[in-house]
């Protein structure tokens, strides 16, 4: 039995500040109803302590073990089957806050339940049972900070969810104090909560708790509020900032976000993302405008500055990537990508909003080249310009109404904006993608056709090679060696084959050898009878493709055609 000393030492008198109270709730079990509905310690019931019934506590926590276990294991189960949908990323971000935290409340309550005194406990026994169960449960959360840090790593798409990024940002800070509390925000009065709390200050040096708290404080707001915000411009939009948001959107942490246009940089400080107003680029605040005078951020080893949709892209284009692959971000499969959508549409949106043309004006004006139709509608900048509402279409008197009706239409403008670029994700990472290998296999085998390697074949199926030879023939340093490509046009045995000959550059119509000028225009046997090859097909009036019935047949006029 426990003296009045013991006793004394046990109930010492504690009490927490306000600000503890989202860490410290503990809900005892019934049996402890007569301490921990006292509303003061020095009510307590002495002899219902006396009774306490530790083996019970102990037995519910054991429970509460299993099935914690039960629950860890299924989510773990499904967070890792082999393919990515919709329904697995929600239900991730769903239960991973709060499987961690429960991870987080067992540590706790079976720490508490092991420093419950036992009826027969001594003030020595008790208290050093109370040490061995403090050094336990800092293993536990030693472990379950590991834990926390292995979800990171092995799952970073998972982390995009903010609730549980800062979950695991508290659970981390905490282990570096030797504990990490149940992130709750209600209390009782009780003796378990003023044991609880006793345990928090012991273990956190009182320096270090008010930041953790604000940090808890911060997770438990996002948590209960629910959506994050973006803030962008109103008024006159463009491409940069539609297609932005949308990528942005793309990501689990932005997917249901509050979107607001406004310039009032009151309202935009409210904002947990800004884009393209602001004035600031800040990564550490999310905040993503290039229109500051000192502003001259450019994609790496790219020329051209960026605007908010490369912003976005540069900071967040890993992780859009690596999602749609369900790959890791440091996948290397994600960088040749990241550059690869960068170079080929990102930049072109970034020089639009930047004003920076395609080619030199001065060295157009020095050459005399004049345009010989206008172009400027036919750009995604020029398509999403005709989206925005025109000057005299009529506007609602009320200006909350007028700005939702202009919101609308930027929703139409970033819809659109979003759709050209997933569907250009889609092509590399299904076709592109794939395709690289198959044109390295061609390209290492184009001496076996003609020995300066000036011929290349595919020998089962043609796939997108312009890009993946520009590449290699630019690695190895022998910049324009392959002049005609051979394909079939099909994989069955009897498929005729092509002849292509290579453009200049991808979207050059011009190529670096086109087929004969004699041969070009003319078809079947009077193809056969000019070209003095059988079993052509056709030769376009360009020159830069042509056909013939068999393998055999199209590379004879290939080579005939690199001697002409």
């Amino acid at each position: 039995m426990l003296s009045d000393s013991e006793r004394a030492m046990l109930l010492h008198e504690y009490k927490p500040t306000s600000e503890y109270k989202l860490i410290a709730k503990y809900k005892p079990i019934a049996k402890y109803k007569p301490i921990a509905n006292n509303p003061k310690m020095d009510d307590v019931d002495i002899e219902a302590l006396e009774a306490h019934p530790f083996w019970t506590a102990k037995h519910v926590t054991v429970i509460h073990f299993f099935i914690v276990m039960v629950v860890l294991f299924t989510f773990t189960l499904i967070a890792t089957l082999p393919f990515q949908t919709d329904a697995k990323t929600a239900f991730i971000n769903a239960a991973s806050p709060w499987v961690i935290s429960s991870l987080s409340s067992l540590a706790a309550e079976s720490y508490l339940t092991l420093k419950l005194p036992k009826p027969d406990d001594s003030a020595q026994s008790y208290y050093r049972r109370s040490e061995a169960s403090g050094r336990w449960g800092t293993l536990v959360n030693l472990i379950l900070g590991l834990a926390c840090l292995y979800i990171g790593c092995v799952w970073p798409f998972v982390v995009q969810s903010e609730s549980l990024s800062q979950i695991i940002l508290v659970k981390l800070t905490f282990l570096a104090g030797g504990s990490a509390p149940a992130n709750h925000n209600n209390h009782n009065n009780s003796l378990s909560y003023k044991m609880q709390s006793e345990v928090i200050v012991s273990l956190i040096p009182p320096y270090q708790m008010r930041p953790y708290v604000k940090m808890i404080e911060v997770s438990a707001k996002r948590l209960k509020t629910g959506h994050v915000t973006i803030g962008t411009h109103n008024g006159h939009f463009h491409a940069d900032e539609a297609l932005a948001v949308y990528m942005l959107r793309l990501l689990p942490t932005y997917k249901d976000s509050k979107l607001i246009r406004t310039r009032d940089p009151a309202v935009l400080e409210t904002c947990h993302t800004v884009v393209d107003v602001g004035g600031e680029y800040n990564v550490s605040k999310n905040r993503y405008d290039h229109h500051q005078r000192t502003f001259d951020t450019t994609f790496p080893n790219r020329p051209t500055k960026l605007s908010s949709a490369g912003l976005i892209y540069m900071h967040f284009g890993h992780a859009i990537i690596a999602q749609y692959m369900n790959v890791s971000e440091e996948a290397p499969e994600v960088s040749v990508l990241w550059r690869k959508i960068y170079e080929d549409f990102i930049e072109a949106v970034d020089a639009h909003d930047n004003g920076i043309s395609v080619y030199d004006p001065k060295g157009i004006a020095e050459a005399g080249l004049k345009k010989r139709f206008i172009d400027g509608g036919y750009s995604l900048g020029g398509m999403v310009s005709r989206m925005n509402p025109n000057w005299n279409d009529p506007k609602p008197p009320n200006k909350e109404e007028a700005q939702a009706e202009e919101d609308k239409k930027f929703l139409v403008a970033s819809q659109r904006m979003g759709e050209e670029f997933v569907r250009d994700l889609e092509y590399y990472v299904r076709a592109w993608l794939p395709a690289r290998d198959i044109v390295h296999e061609a390209y290492a085998k184009r001496l076996k056709y003609d020995s300066s390697g000036r011929i290349m074949v595919f020998e089962g199926q043609s796939v997108p090679w312009k890009d993946h030879l520009y590449t290699l023939e630019e690695q190895e340093g022998g910049e324009g060696q392959v002049l005609y490509v051979l394909y079939p046009e099909d994989q069955t045995p009897s498929a005729k084959w092509r002849i292509q000959a290579v453009p200049m550059s991808k979207d050059s119509f011009e190529s670096r050898k086109p087929l004969p000028e004699a041969w070009r225009g003319y078809r079947d046997e009077k193809l056969d009878e000019i070209s003095g090859v059988p079993g052509g097909v056709f030769i376009h009036a360009s020159g830069f493709i042509g056909g013939n019935k068999t393998f055999d047949g199209a590379k004879a006029m290939a080579l005939k055609a690199l001697d002409m």
